[in-house]
């Protein structure tokens, strides 16, 4: 499948797929969370900020969508950063 430079496979299913471990499963999920909580970015901007943690690298890589996609970069943005966007629009942190 290498070869065929497939990079994931999506499975679909009207029936429940069942877990063969639940226990190994879950003991996985928790590794994992524990894992990127203690990531400084995950803790100190993902979980606070959200998606909009994302912004400055977003543009930094030309690819911020700026006046509906006339411009891929926003030339104050060093300024405003993406805590701005919480603290102008009063944004709670809820899961989206």
């Amino acid at each position: 499948m290498g070869s065929k430079n497939l990079k994931a496979l999506a499975v679909y299913s009207a029936n429940k797929i069942e877990v063969d471990n639940p226990e190994m499963m879950e003991k996985f999920v928790q590794q994992a969370r524990k894992e990127l909580n203690e990531e400084a970015f995950v803790r100190d901007e993902l979980m606070i900020y959200g998606t909009s943690s994302f912004t400055n690298s977003i543009h930094a890589s030309g690819l911020l969508p700026t006046r509906n996609w006339q411009y891929t970069t926003f030339d104050k943005m060093d300024k405003i950063g993406h805590a701005a966007y919480h603290e102008i629009l009063k944004v709670k942190p809820r899961a989206c």
